[in-house]
């Protein structure tokens, strides 16, 4: 009777070791997933060292590193972006169209 209640108690806390496992997996996952779809948009401020660095609509100020130069092909200083990225490594930098960078709208007609 003895075993039969001791094997029984530790089956009962296996099963809850492992639902708990499982739970936290499934929860950092999820963070994982979240992470993966952080966007921002904002203009070009500088660009340097494979670092971007931009101003979002509230002001704030972020950098970005990129790994390829030809994910920033045709950008400049003044233009506005989206960009996609994870532990702040861009995963992709699209430019917004219709923007103007500020120093070619300032330009004489």
């Amino acid at each position: 009777m003895n075993r039969l209640i001791t094997g029984t108690l530790v089956v009962a806390m296996l099963s809850v070791g492992a639902l708990n496992s499982f739970a936290v997996q499934h929860q950092q996952g999820q963070q994982v997933a979240a992470a993966a779809a952080t966007t921002i948009t904002g203009q070009i401020i500088k660009i340097k060292n494979h670092n971007l660095t931009l101003k979002d609509q509230s002001g704030k100020y972020h950098v970005v590193s990129f790994k390829d130069s030809s994910m920033i092909q045709g950008l400049k200083s003044g233009d506005q972006v989206t960009v996609a990225y994870l532990n702040g490594k861009a995963s992709s930098i699209q430019k917004v169209e219709g923007s103007t960078s500020s120093s070619s709208s300032n330009k004489p007609m």
